[in-house]
């Protein structure tokens, strides 16, 4: 806002609007004296390492392969705690709900909330999954940003598919 008033793009001779990127860097200098941020109040979308689901940490595998462990195993936690709402079962409904919810720096889950429901009891049953997750032994592996752990909003797609014949 600070700004003054720009010189307008041309093209064939007519201003047009132009979208224009002025990239900033910021640095904290030892003078800094900002107070941090409540990081409780406002997550992380996305960070240097993700939060991962428990059951991978001591596999011995890295990069792609835990990736893909990671994967399988909360893919398969998802499978055995869903149970298809019976009013879904009925209307023969499929398609995909989301969950969001916050994986603390400690580990721990919270605030979970259905941001793409598909109706019938779907939305009851992405809760439910989430609740088996708090209850789990294993806590999760935070998300990491400049190697300390930060709380991170995760997303979680649940496919709800009815079996084929």
């Amino acid at each position: 806002k600070a700004m003054p008033a720009w010189r307008p793009g041309y093209h064939e001779g007519k201003a047009v609007d132009v979208q224009f990127t002025i990239p900033f860097s910021f640095k904290l200098t030892a003078e800094t004296t900002s107070p941090v941020p409540d990081v409780h109040s406002n997550p992380y979308m996305v960070v240097e390492e993700m939060p991962r689901f428990p059951g991978c940490e001591n596999s011995g595998l890295d990069g792609e392969a835990l990736k893909r462990c990671v994967f399988e195993k909360l893919t398969q936690f998802v499978q055995d705690h869903m149970k298809y709402p019976e009013a879904a079962k009925k209307a023969g409904i499929e398609g995909r709900g989301v969950v969001q919810f916050v994986v603390r720096a400690d580990g721990q889950l919270t605030d979970a909330k259905v941001v793409r429901s598909i109706g019938y009891g779907t939305d009851q049953v992405l809760i439910d999954i989430f609740k088996a997750m708090q209850e789990m032994p294993e806590r999760w592996r935070p998300g990491y940003q400049g190697g300390k752990a930060v709380d991170v909003t995760f997303t979680l797609p649940v496919t709800f598919k009815l079996p084929g014949e």
